[in-house]
């Protein structure tokens, strides 16, 4: 299920988006990206899911990643468990990036 997919004439400007929002200190979007994503999830599947695992895009060295916290604050809205299970499973060098990973942000199980 995809809420957002990149747009070719203005995707430069989408990527400097999400690099932005991910470098704001205070991640205050984090909120409404979670909100979205959870209505959407509950109008598609109801009650289906038993927890959240985030999918760390990439890794900048924190655990805590924005897709970790979007996931955590998503599985709070659903009112399930957020289970950080791939927490270093994926690779540890560099950083991600959104033009070369996508932005996924949560596994649904």
């Amino acid at each position: 299920m995809a809420l957002r997919q990149w747009r070719k004439p203005i995707k430069p400007y989408q990527l400097k988006a999400i690099m932005a929002l991910k470098a704001a200190d205070e991640h205050s979007c984090v909120n409404l990206i979670a909100t979205e994503i959870a209505e959407q999830v509950q109008k598609v599947y109801g009650n289906l899911f038993t927890h959240i695992v985030p999918i760390p895009g990439g890794n900048s060295g924190s655990k805590r990643s924005f897709s970790v916290l979007i996931a955590e604050a998503v599985a709070k809205q659903l009112e399930l468990p957020c289970k950080n299970v791939l927490v270093g499973e994926v690779l540890t060098v560099g950083k991600s990036h959104p033009k070369k990973h996508g932005f996924q942000a949560l596994y649904f199980e």
